[in-house]
Parts: structure tokens; C-alpha cells; sequence
């Protein structure tokens, strides 16, 4: 036993610049697909480790006698996907199992067994065992990895924050009762606020889903307050906005790429309001009555061929800085901000 568990961590030494490459390569395609990409919902964090030589002799010395070979450890390439959402674990497992070839064996669904295990609360997690498609090992640069597998871990925040715990505090170690059912009342807790904000969620889409009904009827008679959600929808439902930025592409040449999560924050609340817009009724108005003069600023400010450096701000620059090779592509964020921008200078104009 000590000599194949010697074996096993020669193998390891000899094969790790080979992990340490896998695993820089996994990560970045895993970015690219949902960040990148611009996928929603977008991740909150995306991690990577190889197992430490120290790890995995504890493993070996605990469950050696499983593998014949340094392959048949799955985990030694370990993936991470942190979500805001328990409802986004799925929509991200989707992805996974499109773009990458899953172990199926190793693959357990181990959120069936924590509601089937009654003693504990547990966390609905996602694991797979993966490795890359036929498609992706065609490439030259990744054909080496032919053969070599990650293990993958889709979990909320919470549940990131409970498993930390559970690892570091809880997990071998002998603690009493009393202490023990503290701890499952924690991850009860825990588990509860994964489902409430999936809840507060729902709620806020059925809010922003009125809103954008009432505002295609029409009915936005100054009482729906201007606040994160009901100013999300408007700007991406208004005809005069989508008006001043079809303009302004069509005679620069720029491409909008995908809309963020969210295009809007708190600043912007509160300098609508200190321009007196409290209401959305009163900020549709506006820009209706100014949309020629709005149209016109927001394509000389987008035009490439004029300076950087104008009245309403540097926003030629800013807008350019997206981080793609062609800086033709701006976001809708990237519009709005600008569009506020000279929302603010008109409107101090004209006082």
C-alpha cells in the first residue's frame, strides 16, 4: 500500500505542470462562457485549484486502495462556480453539460441525497465530474488534454459560505450534540435565504413586468415612483431612448453587445431625483419633448472622429474602453451613462 501510494504521487509530480496548465485552460474557457459571453445569469465568482501534493497524500492514506491510477483521481483539477441565486445553479449545470463531455458515473446528483438524508440540512450543490468535448481537444493548444478530467462544484454564496465552514470548523472533528444541532439550525437558516431571495426575485420581475406593460399601454401617469426596477425596465422599453441610440449606431457604426444584469445603481436614483424626476412620468416626458437635441448630442458624442474631450465629458473614450478588439461595441450600460450624462446637462440648461 505504501509503495502504490508512493507511485501514485510520482505520477503526480511528474504530471503537475501538465494539472497547473489544465487548469488555467478549464478556467478560462469556463470565463468565456459566463462572463465573456455575457451569459445571464452571471456567475459571482469562478475559481480554480490543483489539489496540493499534501492533500492528496491525506487522501491516498484514507482511500488509496480506490485508484490503480493517478487518472482515476477526479478531483485533482478542481473548477468552482459561485452563483447569486439557487435557481441559477441550473441554468449554469445546462451550460456545462453542452460544453463539456460529462463523467456520468462520477457525476452523482448530490442534491437528491441531501433532501433524502434526514438528519442534516445540507445544500442543493451541483457536482460533475467533466472533461473537454471532442470539439475543443481538435484545437491544437488543448488536443494535450486528451484524457485528463476536472471536477466541477456550482453552488450559491451561501452555500460557498456554509461549505467553509462545515470544511474548516466542523468537518473530523469530534464536537457535542448540543454543538452539532447549532450547526444544522445555521444551515437551515442558510438554506431558508437561498429560497427567500429566489422569492424576492420573482417578486421584482412580476414589479418590472407590470411597470413594462403599463408603459406600452401608455399609463405611466407619474405615479410609479423612479426607483432600481421600475428605472431598469423603462430605459430598455422607452421608444424615444432606443430612438436616440439607433440613431447614433446607425450613422457611427457601433454595435451594442449584451445588456448586464443591471444597467442601473443607486447614483443614478439619486441624481434623477435631484433633477426633480421622482416620478418616471415626468423623465418620459423630457425626453420626448427634447429628443431631437438629445439625439443629435448623443451621436456627436459617440462619433469617432471627434475629439475626446468634450463639454458633457470624455465619453468617446469611455465608451471605447469595453475591452474587446473592435471598440465599435458598446454596452447598453455604456449608453445609458452617457444618455444620463446629457440628460443632466439639458436639463440645467434649460432652467
Amino acid at each position: 500500500m505504501v509503495e502504490h501510494i508512493t507511485q501514485l504521487l510520482e505520477d503526480y509530480d511528474q504530471n503537475k505542470s501538465l494539472y497547473e496548465s489544465f487548469e488555467s485552460d478549464v478556467k478560462r474557457i469556463l470565463e468565456t462562457l459566463f462572463i465573456s459571453e455575457d451569459f445571464q445569469p452571471c456567475p459571482h465568482l469562478i475559481t480554480s485549484r490543483v489539489k496540493a501534493k499534501n492533500s492528496l497524500h491525506n487522501k491516498l492514506k484514507l482511500k488509496g486502495e480506490k485508484y490503480k491510477q493517478i487518472g482515476d483521481i477526479k478531483d485533482i483539477v478542481g473548477m468552482r462556480i459561485i452563483t447569486y441565486l439557487q435557481d441559477d445553479i441550473d441554468k449554469i449545470a445546462q451550460k456545462i453539460e453542452e460544453e463539456f463531455e460529462i463523467d456520468r458515473e462520477n457525476s452523482p446528483d448530490k442534491s437528491a441525497q441531501v433532501e433524502e438524508t434526514l438528519d442534516r440540512f445540507g445544500y442543493k450543490s451541483r457536482h460533475f465530474v467533466a472533461s473537454l468535448s471532442s470539439s475543443r481537444l481538435q484545437e491544437p493548444h488543448l488536443s494535450k488534454y486528451k484524457g485528463l478530467q476536472f471536477e466541477l462544484q456550482i453552488r450559491t454564496i451561501l452555500q460557498h459560505s456554509w461549505a467553509t465552514m462545515e470544511h474548516d470548523i466542523y468537518k473530523g472533528r469530534q464536537i457535542a450534540p448540543s454543538a452539532k444541532r447549532t450547526f444544522y439550525r445555521i444551515a437551515a437558516l442558510l438554506e431558508l435565504a437561498d429560497i427567500e431571495f429566489v422569492k424576492l426575485k420573482e417578486e421584482i420581475q412580476q414589479y418590472q413586468n407590470r411597470i413594462a406593460t403599463e408603459l406600452k399601454l401608455n399609463q405611466t401617469s407619474g405615479d410609479i415612483p423612479v426607483n432600481l426596477a421600475s428605472l431598469e425596465v423603462f430605459i430598455k422599453e422607452n421608444d424615444a431612448i432606443a430612438q436616440i441610440i439607433g440613431y447614433a449606431m446607425e450613422r457611427n457604426g457601433f454595435h451594442l453587445f449584451g445588456e448586464e444584469a443591471t444597467v442601473i445603481d443607486d447614483m443614478d436614483i439619486f441624481n434623477l431625483k435631484v433633477l426633480g424626476f421622482t416620478t418616471l412620468a415626468p423623465l418620459e416626458k423630457f425626453i420626448d419633448e427634447n429628443v431631437d437635441e438629445i439625439k443629435q448630442l448623443f451621436a456627436d458624442y459617440t462619433d469617432p472622429q471627434r475629439p475626446t474631450t468634450m463639454p458633457v465629458g470624455p465619453w468617446q473614450y469611455r465608451l471605447s474602453k469595453t475591452g474587446r478588439e473592435d471598440d465599435r461595441h458598446f454596452s447598453f450600460k455604456r449608453c445609458w451613462r452617457l444618455l444620463l450624462e446629457i440628460i443632466q446637462v439639458l436639463k440645467f440648461r434649460k432652467k
